[in-house]
């Protein structure tokens, strides 16, 4: 009889719950707004709801969270000291950023590149998340990535790009973005690229030529979003 490991539960040592704390500390301390989702482990997502699609698996609000409450306060940490292995998400809004999320599975790392070349867009070295890992319509093996910017002020962008013909590619603002040290349903877990953390290098200003694609057209009032920070339940 074959014994299980504590990979196999998805369960972490103490040495690695204590890393996964110090990653929560410094995205604090980087002043990112975050709150916790629900955990993920190889037999599905800690909610115990049957989701129709796995992707969705760790990416809703645990306890009484949302991305409204997103918080950069020190006390935050303490949500994870007493559950440990619940994802994190970071609010985008709050933390002064856009995210684009490109996602090989509906083939958004070609459509990027076929943006940049059409508008000629020359994008500034920037922070980068490594996101989930997907078999791509070429057969590859490939993981999906995240690239931040900062914007100066609130905005309303547009949710995706599809009706510009450039399918994969979302925008993350108002709402949350998954971030390190969260595990992704497929299998691995966020990180960051190799020097593109935060905390190698600053995250650059959106570059104007990609604002003017992603901007929302039509003007609509903006209501900056108060941070009350999460509560137990």
């Amino acid at each position: 009889m074959t014994s299980l490991t504590l990979k196999d539960l998805g369960l972490l040592s103490q040495e690695e719950l204590t890393n996964r704390l110090d990653e929560i500390q410094l995205l604090i301390q980087y002043g990112f707004h975050i709150y916790p989702c629900y955990a993920v482990f190889p037999s599905g997502c800690a909610c115990k709801h049957n989701h129709k699609d796995k992707k969705e698996w760790g990416k809703h609000p645990t306890g009484r969270a949302s991305h409204r409450t997103a918080s950069s306060s020190p006390s935050g940490k303490l949500w994870w000291v007493e559950n440990p292995y619940d994802n994190v998400a970071i609010n985008p809004e709050l933390s002064g950023c856009v995210v684009i999320d490109i996602d090989p599975r509906s083939g958004g790392h070609l459509s990027w590149e076929r943006l940049l070349n059409k508008y000629k867009i020359e994008l500034p070295k920037t922070v980068m998340t490594l996101t989930g890992e997907y078999l791509t319509s070429e057969n590859e093996t490939m993981r999906g990535y995240h690239l931040w910017f900062r914007v100066q002020e609130p905005a309303s962008f547009i949710q995706n790009l599809s009706e510009l013909g450039f399918e994969g590619i979302d925008i993350k603002y108002n709402g949350g973005v998954m971030a390190p040290p969260s595990r992704h349903s497929s299998g691995v877990t966020y990180a960051w690229a190799s020097g593109k953390s935060p905390f190698d290098l600053e995250i650059a200003e959106l570059p104007d030529a990609l604002a003017q694609l992603i901007r929302r057209k039509t003007g609509r009032s903006l209501r900056h979003m108060q941070s009350v920070g999460y509560k137990y339940p």
